[in-house]
């Protein structure tokens, strides 16, 4: 007996600091950007909502006021233009991520993005104006934030990203429909037959 369990000992021993390594830290948005050196570079799992402008796409919490970005491991062209690739590539070795776990909630959540309404187009059939979910991946928050006559410090549009949160998986999907889609009407009113109007120009029948 002890010849099989030192060997699962060891190897135990080997993959259990992998194991906690990659365990991710359940928080919020809002708590995470209270407290940067404690979130910032660490695998996280977030309840927040996914929804769009003209200006972009942006990752937020309705209990405080900051937004970020949500962006994946494997597009370099977005993170060589925002200067983080390297600090990516490097975070993404440690907590073995390299591709968004593609399972049937990646798969409601592609859906949903690619339809989210911006304001460029009419809302269209299976559109949505957000999109809620869990959101899990690796968090990167902007030290010394701040905004100074429109612009901001951060990534993207006017630097207005207060964090980056890199996609490991998603789960829990909720689309928001729009309003005023089909998805989204109410009921038809039903009518109800009514009696044609009397004949008053006919004379009337007397009883024989």
């Amino acid at each position: 007996m002890a010849w099989f369990l030192l060997p699962l000992l060891i190897v135990l021993g080997f993959t259990s600091p992998l194991q906690s390594q990659q365990r991710s830290i359940r928080t919020s948005v809002c708590e995470a950007l209270a407290h940067e050196a404690q979130f910032d570079g660490k695998r996280v799992q977030v309840h927040a909502r996914y929804s769009g402008t003209f200006e972009g796409t942006w990752l937020g919490d309705s209990e405080c006021d900051a937004g970020g970005e949500l962006v994946f491991p494997f597009d370099h062209q977005l993170l060589l233009r925002y200067g983080v690739d390297g600090v990516v590539t490097k975070l993404t070795r440690k907590y073995r991520i390299d591709d968004v776990i593609r399972d049937r909630a990646w798969e409601q959540f592609d859906f949903s993005r690619r339809r989210l309404y911006t304001g460029l187009t009419l809302p269209a059939v299976g559109c949505c104006d957000y999109v809620a979910a869990d959101f899990d991946g690796i968090l990167m928050i902007k030290r010394n934030f701040r905004v100074r006559n429109g612009f901001g410090n951060g990534w993207g549009h006017l630097g207005g990203s207060r964090f980056l949160l890199v996609l490991s998986s998603v789960s829990h999907v909720a689309p928001h429909p729009c309003a005023g889609t089909p998805s989204d009407l109410s009921s038809p009113i039903v009518k109800f037959p009514t009696q044609p109007p009397p004949d008053l120009l006919s004379p009337a029948k007397r009883p024989d």
